[in-house]
């Protein structure tokens, strides 16, 4: 019964040490925030990393901040290109954060104009 006991306390620690691992070569500027390369280097499937988000409240909450912190490095590195004059940084920012270059949402209307050629036609009619 000890045995069994230990074994589980040690198969909870590996686990909870192939998490904290995961998480940080997720960090890793070397993994390109790939999941598929973390998995491959921690040793696990992707539907094992899948299985930890759904089953680990605690373990979803550090990716989640893990992958801020890629999205805070990713948003920096846009403004360092767009300061050194990347037109096509600038206005990918403009677009997707200033109200002004956002895109607006656009209604497709047709119209036949004949009929409406037709109809100011008769109006004008004596």
């Amino acid at each position: 019964m000890k045995k069994t006991i230990l074994k589980d306390i040690k198969s909870i620690y590996e686990l909870d040490t192939k998490k904290s691992k995961f998480i940080e070569l997720y960090r890793a500027p070397e993994s390109g925030g790939n999941i598929s390369t973390v998995c491959s280097a921690v040793g696990i499937s992707r539907q094992t990393y899948y299985d930890w988000l759904d089953d680990n409240e605690e373990f979803g909450k550090q990716m989640y901040d893990a992958k801020m912190e890629k999205c805070d490095e990713m948003e920096q590195q846009l403004y360092q290109r767009g300061y050194e004059k990347s037109d096509t940084a600038l206005i990918f920012w403009l677009k997707y954060n200033h109200p002004n270059y956002k895109e607006q949402p656009m209604a497709l209307v047709q119209v036949n104009y004949n009929k409406v050629l037709s109809n100011e036609r008769e109006e004008y009619k004596l």
